[in-house]
């Protein structure tokens, strides 16, 4: 899952399903959220593919997420020899981020 404003993206996979996603959709809406099931492959989790790594950036390897779900972010992607390298964490204006991808840090120091 990962959270951009109103909008909540949720992987859609064997283990959430469509149906689940609608549950989740029908709970929030009147909130003013809105839930947007994403496919996604090479991975276990939607949060591999892709992480907000600031309010108008998200991470992400376009081979395993389509970078065009992410209307309104500009895209960042992983060094191609780093797959995994998505999988970070926004945190209190940082960015956690594991040390052997550091192709991919390179690029996230040079879009601040």
């Amino acid at each position: 899952m990962l959270v951009a404003g109103r909008r909540i993206y949720i992987g859609l996979s064997t283990r959430t399903t469509g149906g689940a996603i609608q549950q989740l959709a029908d709970q929030l809406a009147p909130y003013g959220y809105e839930v947007i099931p994403l496919t996604f492959t090479g991975c276990l989790h939607l949060k591999s593919a892709v992480t907000r790594v600031a309010d108008d950036l998200v991470l992400l390897n376009p081979a395993w997420v389509e970078a065009d779900a992410f209307a309104g972010y500009r895209a960042l992607t992983v060094d191609p020899a780093e797959p995994h390298a998505a999988n970070a964490l926004a945190l209190g204006g940082a960015v956690i981020h594991p040390l052997q991808h550091v192709r991919t840090r390179a690029r996230l120091e040079a879009a601040d």
